[in-house]
């Protein structure tokens, strides 16, 4: 099942959420969506929890959240007050506040509705006994108060909630033993409110006629036979000492149980789960009843219990059970399960975890050795489970939830871990299934720089806040940063004016006049263009664009802003009704970007802001028609861009011009492109433009703090360079440059020291990123102050199809002479990468090249001179005659550890042998952002 492209959102109108068997199984209701099929290929790790629990609820929120209480701490049994929440949008934990009557796990967290999105937490066990005490969780304060206390202690039980809000509370593990009474909490809410029961708990007029813990209750409402009626089916659970297969009937009317057809087979810790996802109030929706703890079969055999993989379906009609026509692949108990809502998953159940060994009666239930980490699909059509993808982690005791995006979310389970099967795939191929800020636009950094959280490759104005990304004339530029925001020409604008160029020294205020043409617009719509409808412009509605004078556009630090617009205010006099006018501003462009070094600048102030109604929809749609008025385009700008620097030099304050910085010293840093056509002739090699060049000093305290340490190997230079890159002065770092169409540039220092080089090149066709470094110390700089550094990139393609970039390194072996580029650090995309070797001689060579790889790692084959794979070869031996040769060894992962190749060449020429060992650090994609992470 794949889907490409669009992302489809979805909003959420209820949920239901039933708890029972220890752990908290939601079942989502949504409108109705078309879409395309989600694309279930694999379970990705998201964030660990703050802590990691096993016994813990599992809770979705009315806004998509995802509440987690209670349970027990893994490593140390001790029980757990705390409570988290995480956010499918950012896909991270938080702490949010603890309960208020104590630690608990085995309890309930039920969602009640029209309560304004509260939880109510019920019972459980502290360790010592079982709780009658309950609280409530307020999403909006992130809070829990107490609830008052229920008239039975329980754990074990379920909490079942009716659409009207109120919770059943059923059975449970109480004092002595299984318990068969129930009680139902009535929520202040607006069904409930002027009841004499709100906030309290009642005890219902009848008991069931099992007493039982560990069962299973789903609400349902059947017409059959009429009058339609609110029922609770309760199934299964410990009966004493045995798994019991009884089941009956609440029915909220009467407040009373009615005792019905048993299951086809005794459960206990079994799940039940809907078999549509939205149907009004579940009107004949069946319910699948699946595994759980059984009698050994035939004979049941007290105390021991296996799991089962029998499944059965509740007729919500007839009121009877009947077996599945297929069974589990795996017998499980303690699992969780979901009913998928996706469109063409409509209906079907996925079954996650659980644990599989056989079980004593209430002990053993939290030995690893039986947890599962595989999952199965229950499709009503075909009457049959389907094995489904293993999630990374066996899990036992927890909850799964659809999110509000088709995903399906776990955490926990023994575990701190959690992890996402994507309804939405990768469209764009960066590695991100989640929490991605442009889905459809590769941009593995995540960078936004205006922090509207819409990343820079697919925001409509990237320097600018606008998270509705409002663009009312629909050109693809948010009016915020649009200068024809209503569809207006450029031949609008007047003509440019004459260029200044002003020297100002370092730290000076530095203003920029702009001149604004506003255009008439009867925008009142009485008919007649008159002073109400000009709004006169200010520093707040002016925008510009900064960059150097390499034509880098240079991030704001500040921007200023100012009141909406959604009154005329500030007037400008109307000298002729209906003639354009002008207007001076002074836009003060040091407020925006406060930091500025020496150097050459390019301001360009042709952006103006417009007037918009704030009550519009961000298409320009109005929710209360006809009180908005349409978005206005206030005016335009002078086109004429201000050239100005600052200072002369790169180190003003110092003496000296290395390399014509203006420095004491300086590095000439060369950077070559060495493009690798496995298949297609030999390599070339080209200089290359663009390439950003920063120098850092590896005795800084927070350059260590970031590296990990003085000498870092490969895979942290692309760590290092984009920390400094969103924290310029953060990272030890002493100079900068980017190169010229020759492939050099130089980038000036105060003085000699232990520095690490680290070049960034970024492919914007391919949306590619590699790091290379070169350490240096004080010996690198010659007489003039120059230390020279070579940086090789291999373009790596087979048979002109395109693999990736990796890092490399020269190496040169005189006798005549043998120039060897050998793999250096690269960024894994994938579970694979191709680690080539360049030869280039002015004779003739042979040079033998064996690799190897880490544990968790295996060589696919190496690739000839001629692109042909000889699989499973971790050695190959080429000839080198006057000539350019690749080779390339292929690595895919098979395990843990990050990736790495040791290689060992052994040279002959003329019979005069050397051998040279080399080493290539990578990284894996989701180490690295992880990395990045923390440094920030």
């Amino acid at each position: 099942m794949k889907r490409k492209g669009a992302i489809f959102r979805l909003k959420n109108v209820f949920t239901i959420t039933v708890i029972g068997v220890l752990v908290a199984f939601s079942t989502s209701i949504h409108a109705p969506v078309m879409a395309a099929a989600p694309e279930y290929a694999a379970w990705i790790a998201t964030e660990n929890l703050e802590t990691g629990r096993r016994h813990a609820t599992v809770t979705r929120l009315e806004d998509g959240r995802v509440l987690v209480v209670g349970g027990i701490l893994d490593s140390t049994n001790t029980y757990l007050a705390t409570a988290e929440i995480y956010d499918p949008q950012t896909c991270q934990f938080t702490p949010t506040g603890s309960l208020t009557t104590g630690a608990r796990a085995l309890h309930t967290a039920t969602l009640m509705h029209f309560t304004d999105g509260k939880v109510l937490v019920a019972g459980g066990y502290n360790g010592t006994g079982a709780l009658t005490s309950a609280e409530i969780y307020d999403p909006t304060t992130g809070k829990f108060t107490a609830a008052g206390s229920m008239h039975v202690a329980r754990a074990q039980h379920t909490a079942t909630a009716h659409g009207r809000g109120e919770v059943l509370i059923a059975g449970g593990y109480s004092t002595g033993g299984a318990t068969n009474t129930a009680e139902v909490y009535y929520p202040d809410n607006l069904y409930h409110h002027s009841s004499p029961n709100v906030n309290t708990f009642v005890t219902t007029s009848g008991k069931m006629a099992v007493a039982r813990n560990n069962h299973t209750a789903t609400w349902f409402v059947s017409d059959s036979p009429a009058p339609i009626t609110h029922n609770i089916l309760i199934a299964g659970g410990w009966d004493g000492p045995q798994p019991t297969a009884t089941a009956e009937l609440y029915d909220w009317t009467t407040s009373t149980f009615t005792t019905i057809g048993s299951m086809n087979y005794p459960r206990a810790s079994h799940t039940a789960t809907h078999l549509q996802p939205f149907s009004p109030n579940w009107l004949e929706s069946n319910i699948l009843l699946a595994g759980g703890s059984t009698t050994t079969q035939p004979t049941p055999t007290s105390g021991v219990h296996p799991a089962t993989n029998t499944a059965e379906i509740f007729d919500t009609s007839t009121k009877t059970f009947t077996l599945t026509a297929g069974n589990f692949g795996t017998a499980r108990q303690w699992h969780s399960a979901t009913t998928l809502s996706h469109p063409d998953m409509a209906g079907m159940v996925l079954i996650a975890g659980g644990n599989n060994a056989a079980l004593g009666y209430h002990s053993s239930y939290n030995d690893p050795a039986g947890f599962l980490s595989s999952t199965e699909v229950y499709d009503p059509a075909a009457d049959s489970f389907t094995g489904y993808p293993d999630m990374n982690t066996m899990r036992c005791m927890t909850g799964v939830v659809e999110l509000n995006n088709y995903d399906v979310f776990i955490p926990g389970g023994g575990t701190n871990t959690s992890e996402r099967l994507s309804a939405e795939g990768d469209p764009d191929g960066d590695g991100l299934y989640f929490c991605d800020n442009c889905p459809g636009d590769y941009n593995e950094l995540q960078l936004d720089t205006d922090g509207d959280s819409v990343g820079n490759a697919c925001d409509n104005c990237p320097n600018m806040l606008n998270p509705d990304q409002s663009d009312l004339d629909g050109d693809g530029d948010g009016e915020v940063c649009d200068d024809t925001a209503m569809g207006e020409d450029e031949d609008d604008k007047p003509a440019a004016g004459p260029d200044v160029d002003p020297s100002y020294a370092e730290g000076a205020d530095i203003f920029m006049d702009v001149t604004v043409t506003l255009k008439p617009l009867d925008w009142t719509n009485d008919g007649v263009v008159d002073d109400t409808d000009y709004i006169k412009p200010d520093p707040y509605n002016v925008i510009v664009r900064l960059y150097d004078c390499l034509g880098t556009e240079l991030i704001a630090e500040r921007i200023l802003c100012g009141p909406g617009c959604s009154i005329p205010v500030d007037l400008v006099t109307v000298t002729a009704a209906g003639s354009p006018q002008t207007y001076p501003v002074t836009f003060p462009l040091t407020e925006w970007f406060p930091n500025l070094g020496p150097g050459c600048y390019i301001a360009e102030a042709e952006y103006v802001n417009f007037c918009k109604d704030l009550d519009l929809n961000p298409d320009g749609s109005c929710p209360n028609s006809p009180d908005c008025f349409t978005g206005i385009w206030q005016g335009i700008s002078d086109p004429d861009s201000q050239s100005f620097t600052i200072g002369s030099d790169q180190c003003p304050d110092l003496g000296g011009d290395a390399g014509g910085t203006g420095c004491p010293v300086a590095d000439k840093n060369t950077v070559m492109l060495h493009t690798v056509n496995l298949g297609k002739g030999p390599s070339t090699k080209v200089p290359l433009e663009n390439v950003d060049v920063r120098v850092f000093d590896r005795n800084s305290p927070d350059f260590q703090t970031v590296a990990g340490k003085k000498n870092p190997d490969g895979s942290m230079y692309g760590v290092i360079f984009e920390t400094s890159e969103e924290f310029p002065g953060s990272v030890g770092l002493v100079g900068a440059c980017q190169t010229d169409a020759n492939g050099v540039c130089y980038a000036g220092e105060a003085q000699t020291g232990e520095y690490l080089v680290i070049i960034r090149y970024k492919d914007t066709v391919n949306g590619k990123t590699v790091y290379v470094g070169r350490p240096k110390g004080p010996g690198d700089f010659n007489s003039d102050g120059i230390a020279e550094k070579n940086f090789q990139i291999m373009k790596v393609l087979k048979k002109g199809v395109f693999q990736g970039y990796r890092g490399g390194k020269k190496m040169v072996v005189t006798g005549s002479l043998l120039e060897v580029i050998t793999p250096e650090s690269a960024i894994w995309e994938g579970t694979q990468s191709v680690y080539p070797f360049i030869f280039t001689s002015d004779s003739d060579w042979t040079v033998d090249v064996c690799t190897e790889v880490p544990s968790g790692y295996s060589i696919v084959g190496v690739y000839d001179e001629n692109g042909d794979l000889i699989p499973s070869a971790d050695c190959i031996q080429t000839f080198v005659n006057g000539e350019s040769k690749a080779v390339a060894f292929e690595v895919q992962e098979i395990g843990s550890p990050e990736p790495y190749l040791d290689a060992t060449l052994e040279i002959d020429h003329k019979g005069k042998k050397v051998k040279k060992k080399v080493k290539a650090y990578d990284i894996r994609k989701k180490t690295f952002k992880d990395k990045i992470k923390k440094a920030k």
